[in-house]
C-alpha cells in the first residue's frame, strides 16, 4: 500500500502564501491515482471532511471553529497528495500526484483569537504502549537517548480559532469541550472513512521510515486521538505588526 503524505492549504485572506495554514495527515492507500477524476475521490474527501463535516446533532464543524481569517470562498483550500515510497525518511519527495479543492463552512460568531493560537491534536498509532517511552543511551554517555514511543505519535495542530472556540475557567482561557470534541471525532471519522475505501490513518515516523497505521478499536494499545484543554503556540502563524505606537519621552 502506497504511503501518501496529504497535505492541507488552508488559505488565509490576506493573499500571501506564508499566512497559509498547513496541516498534514500520513495515508497508507492502494489507491495511487485516486480514481481520476481526483474531485471526486472518496480518499481526499475524508480528509476534506475533518474541516467541513460536523458531528451528529451537533452542527459546528472544525471548519467553522477556525478563524474568519482563513477563507470562506467556494474551492478556496486545496489537498495535495504525494506519493513517499522512498523518502519515507524524510528526504525530498517529488511533485503532488493528485489535488483536490473544497470550500469551509462559515466562522462561527465572535472575533478571532490571536492567529499563533492553535490546539493540537495527538494520533497515536497501534502498539503505541508497548513501546519504550526512553531507550537506554548509546555506549556514549552524552549521545541522544532513543524514545521509541514517540515514533508512534504525532499531532496536527489545528487553527487558528474563532473566540467562539474558547471559554474562561478559573481566570484562565480554554478551548470549549465542543471544540475538543469536534477534533478528535473528526480524526475518527477520517480514520473510519478511510478505512472503507481499504486505506489507512498513520502516524509517519521518519527516524524509522515507515507508516504505523492507527487503528482504534476500543484498546489504548491500538491507537488514539486526543485533544488537551489546553491552547499551543505556532510562533510563525502569527500576525506581523503594521503599526508602532511610541511614547516619547518629554524633559520638565
Amino acid at each position: 500500500m502506497p504511503p501518501i503524505l496529504m497535505v492541507v492549504t488552508l488559505a488565509h485572506t490576506s493573499g500571501f502564501a506564508e499566512d497559509d495554514v498547513v496541516n498534514t495527515w500520513a495515508v497508507s492507500t492502494p489507491d495511487v491515482n485516486f480514481n481520476l477524476p481526483v474531485q471526486s475521490d472518496p480518499i481526499f474527501g475524508a480528509v476534506a471532511d475533518f474541516y467541513r463535516q460536523p458531528p451528529p446533532n451537533m452542527g459546528n464543524s472544525v471548519g467553522g471553529f477556525l478563524s474568519a481569517g482563513i477563507r470562506r470562498d467556494p474551492f478556496a483550500h486545496s489537498i495535495k497528495a504525494y506519493n513517499l515510497a522512498g523518502n519515507l525518511d524524510g528526504s525530498p519527495h517529488g511533485s503532488p500526484v493528485g489535488e483536490f479543492k473544497f470550500t469551509l463552512p462559515a466562522a462561527l460568531n465572535g472575533p478571532p483569537l490571536p492567529e499563533e493560537v492553535a490546539l493540537a491534536l495527538t494520533l497515536r498509532a497501534a502498539g503505541w504502549t508497548d513501546r519504550l517511552a526512553e531507550a537506554p543511551d548509546g555506549p556514549d554517555p552524552d549521545s541522544a537517548p532513543e524514545r521509541p514511543r514517540s515514533r508512534q505519535s504525532g499531532r496536527v495542530y489545528v487553527g487558528p480559532f474563532q473566540s467562539f472556540g474558547a471559554e474562561t475557567v478559573n481566570g484562565r482561557s480554554r478551548p470549549t469541550a465542543e471544540l475538543r470534541s469536534n477534533l478528535t471525532w473528526g480524526a475518527e471519522t477520517m480514520r473510519r472513512a478511510l478505512a472503507l475505501q481499504n486505506s489507512r490513518l498513520c502516524v509517519w515516523s521518519r527516524k524509522e521510515a515507515t507508516f504505523h497505521p492507527i487503528v482504534v478499536d476500543g484498546a489504548p494499545s491500538q491507537g488514539s486521538f486526543s485533544c488537551d484543554n489546553a491552547w499551543d503556540t505556532q510562533r510563525r502563524r502569527g500576525a506581523s505588526p503594521t503599526i508602532r505606537t511610541v511614547n516619547a519621552a518629554t524633559v520638565g
